[in-house]
């Protein structure tokens, strides 16, 4: 039978160390956090153009205790108290405390409407 050299007792001790802190810390999350619902806001970013079309950035935030999925969300360019394009992104998975980024696309340009206006469809909670 061989004996471990210290090298191997070194790296052994450490990863054990590194999975107890993690199972350590995954319990005490799982026991304090409270089951807060999710909370959601919309950011849009300046328009960009591109080749006859223009992206907005959309930021997804959570700022709850809860993971979502399949976030919708509509962005309408509106001028005059007229809703002139729509456009809608899905997210996918935004978890709770972060966010996500994505784009939608308009043919109008939309500095040349009022406003953009964000309105949050549906999503689900996992």
């Amino acid at each position: 039978m061989v004996e471990k050299n210290w090298l191997e007792w070194t790296v052994f001790s450490t990863s054990l160390l590194v999975l107890a802190f993690i199972f350590a810390f995954l319990g005490y999350d799982a026991l304090t956090s409270e089951n807060e619902r999710p909370d959601l806001t919309i950011e849009l970013g300046a328009p960009e153009e591109h080749d006859g079309y223009f992206v907005v950035p959309v930021n997804f935030k959570n700022d709850g205790g809860q993971s979502v999925e399949d976030v919708q969300v509509d962005v309408t360019l509106v001028d005059e108290g007229q809703e002139v394009e729509t456009s809608s992104v899905t997210a996918p998975v935004v978890p709770r405390e972060s966010e996500r980024r994505a784009w939608v696309v308009f043919s109008t340009d939309p500095a040349s409407a009022d406003r953009l206006e964000t309105r949050i469809v549906s999503f689900v909670e996992p």
